[in-house]
């Protein structure tokens, strides 16, 4: 594969580029760190064997360039790699942490999950209308990007038109995994995945088809979130009428419900600190008023 420090340069473009380390890998591609010898700018590659995958891609890239929420792409070209051929694409580099890793930092609050789930859904909507759905959607290629405080997609390799087949998929998200439909190009195939990704997050750890959605829903059910929430979770796993419309509606209600929890939640912490510091300050009162009387008998003895 590349050589770290070595340039490297382009077949077509002549552009050279440095790789300084590998940012992460999927399928049949590695995605590198480089800096552009020419502007010195930091840019994302990714480069792979699999010209059909890079060339969809990059196509796919350029179609969907207006949304902020997909990686820009800056060019497409060959290089050749001990009398291999590779191709691969120029991505813009998003300084930040996907949310797999920002998830193993620490945990989430339940309205800040609900809101990037309501943030995901909206820009689905987009892809949908456009005749696509993702995929391939997980919290690998959602990357929290640091410097515009913004989530982004860094990958789109999943993405199919919708009818078409479903070719990359990641069993913890894929519904025919966990037997709950069928793997097909269709819209609510997106919304199971968006619906565990948010299982995801609220439950903190992996989940895996192989022990079966009951598991989870027990996993659900020990955590400390609203009844509508568990509700809504699980109620849909096996639901075949999963609208994009729908979801939001309904993540709309359960932000407003868990806002409402979380401030409860506080309000109660709080009385009970003030509780205890008062019963404390009684406490020390009580001690110092007998600790007095016992002095004032003794002085009398």
């Amino acid at each position: 594969m590349l050589a770290l420090q070595k340039p490297i340069v382009g077949k077509w473009s002549s552009k050279k580029y440095k790789p300084l380390r590998q940012l992460g890998s999927g399928g049949t591609a590695k995605v590198f760190l480089v800096r552009n010898m020419e502007d010195q700018k930091l840019y994302a590659m990714k480069i792979s064997q699999d010209s059909l995958s890079i060339n969809r891609e990059y196509q796919l890239l350029k179609k969907l360039h207006y949304m902020d929420f997909v990686v820009d792409v800056h060019d497409i070209d060959d290089l050749i790699i001990k009398n291999e051929i590779w191709n691969y694409l120029i991505l813009e580099y998003i300084p930040g942490v996907n949310l797999k890793d920002y998830l193993l930092r620490s945990p989430l609050p339940v309205d800040t999950i609900l809101g990037i789930i309501m943030i995901l859904l909206e820009e689905i909507e987009e892809v949908h209308n456009l005749g696509y759905i993702l995929g391939d959607l997980k919290l690998e290629n959602l990357m929290m990007d640091e410097k515009n405080k913004k989530i982004r997609l860094i990958d789109l390799g999943g993405v199919v038109e919708i009818g078409g087949n479903i070719k990359e998929y990641t069993p913890a998200y894929d519904r025919a995994a966990w037997r709950c439909g069928e793997r097909k190009a269709e819209a609510s195939y997106d919304l199971f995945t968006i619906l565990m990704i948010l299982t995801r997050l609220i439950i903190g750890e992996k989940i895996d088809p192989l022990n079966g959605i009951k598991k989870v829903v027990s996993k659900i059910n020990d955590k400390r979130i609203s009844v509508e929430l568990k509700s809504f979770l699980i109620n849909s796993y096996k639901s075949q009428n999963l609208s994009i419309e729908g979801m939001k509606k309904s993540i709309r209600a359960l932000y407003r419900v868990e806002g409402n929890r979380s401030r409860m939640e506080k309000e109660l912490k709080r009385s009970k600190f003030i509780n205890i510091t008062f019963i404390a300050s009684g406490v020390f009162l009580l001690s110092t008023f007998l600790l007095i009387a016992v002095i004032f008998i003794i002085d009398k003895l």
